[in-house]
């Protein structure tokens, strides 16, 4: 029996069965997995620097909810994918099993525009699930979307965070665990770009 490749959503739908297949597809979270940061964060801190007047339309896009704000941000920060800091190991570890014809998702709770630039510039997933502006694709959302999909058997994942399956029968494996402290990263990341900021103000102060 051929097995279909992983276009699209009714695509993978139409999957053989998992005891059928080589091995199950693996989903790959983004933030503190395949990326060493959070990407939510990386963009404000473009978006601030390319477009500093835009701190004052965050609480608003806020009020609207998470994946509104990332759909805003999104739109307006010019990131480059290619300068972001991947995990290079990982990286390896999941282009080896892309060679070896085995399935990677790309499931992440970052707004599609970016998610999709990500998966472009690495070019080793078959499918991109991430945020709309409408739903935030993070825990409960992640996880219906995943197992409406795949089945709750068919598919590891892996993440930076606690597993998104939490009862029934799972798999239940969690492949390269990092441990995340996001708000940690932000606390650090606004820190770096507060003495940015001074330092670029010392320097026009000389001219």
């Amino acid at each position: 029996m051929e097995t279909k490749p992983i276009l699209d959503v009714p695509a993978a739908r139409e999957l053989i069965p998992v005891e059928q297949s080589i091995a199950p597809a693996l989903v790959v979270d983004l933030d503190g997995t395949v990326l060493k940061t959070d990407l939510l964060l990386e963009s404000l801190l473009v978006l601030l620097k390319q477009k500093p007047q835009c701190l004052f339309l965050l609480p608003g896009w806020l009020l609207k909810g998470k994946a509104y704000l990332k759909q805003q941000v999104a739109r307006r920060a010019e990131l480059d994918v290619s300068l972001l800091p991947y995990r290079t190991e990982f990286l390896e570890y999941l282009k080896a099993r892309h060679d070896e014809g085995r399935s990677i998702i790309l499931a992440t709770a970052a707004d599609r525009c970016h998610a999709k630039q990500v998966a472009d510039h690495l070019k080793i997933f078959d499918l991109v699930f991430a945020s709309d502006g409408i739903t935030n694709l993070a825990g409960e959302s992640k996880r219906d979307r995943l197992v409406g999909i795949f089945g709750a058997k068919a598919f590891d994942y892996a993440a930076n965070d606690r597993p998104i399956c939490r009862s029934g029968p799972q798999r239940g494996k969690r492949l390269w665990l990092t441990p995340a402290r996001w708000f940690a990263r932000v606390w650090r990341a606004w820190r770096k770009l507060a003495r940015s900021s001074k330092n670029e103000a010392r320097a026009w102060s000389t001219i």
